[in-house]
């Protein structure tokens, strides 16, 4: 993921909160940075953890000065502006993605909780992960369309 743009809340991803990028051919093509995703925890299908790969997305959202990417493990990680909550970290802490601590493995994924209900089962299986099949950001909050079909969000 290559994000450019204000970069004020870390919104960009690239570990900082430096000015504006793509505003000078010198900050782009090769030169722009990308989102550090960090490594895969989790892979569909896998019952036991292969070693660990660069995560890779396979959609993006943004919102109003905030990013998240819904990772090739099915899990969504976001970052820039939290006042709302809107990062889905379980707070409304400063933002994340500002300073080089707060991107890689050390930015969290959020946590989906538990899938509820799986299409075509009677009864319901013991409880496993929920996993993002998709993702969508509006000015201050997210959501996660989940693989049981049904949509979780957060933010304000």
């Amino acid at each position: 993921v290559k994000c450019w743009g204000a970069n004020a809340r870390g919104q960009l991803g690239v570990g900082s909160a430096a000015a504006a990028l793509g505003t000078d051919p010198s900050h782009v093509g090769d030169r722009l940075p990308a989102v550090d995703l960090g490594t895969l925890r989790h892979r569909p299908g896998h019952r036991v953890a292969p070693p660990l790969a660069p995560a890779r997305a396979i959609g993006v959202a943004c919102g109003a000065e905030f990013s998240c990417a819904l990772l090739d493990d099915l899990s969504v990680k976001c970052w820039g502006a939290n006042a709302r909550g809107q990062l889905g970290v379980g707070s409304a802490a400063a933002a994340l993605g500002t300073d080089p601590s707060h991107v890689g493995d050390r930015l969290p994924a959020v946590d989906l909780g538990t899938l509820r209900h799986r299409p075509g089962h009677r009864v319901a299986p013991p409880l496993a992960p929920a996993r993002a099949i998709g993702v969508a950001c509006g000015a201050e909050f997210s959501c996660a369309l989940l693989d049981d079909l049904s949509v979780k969000c957060w933010g304000a």
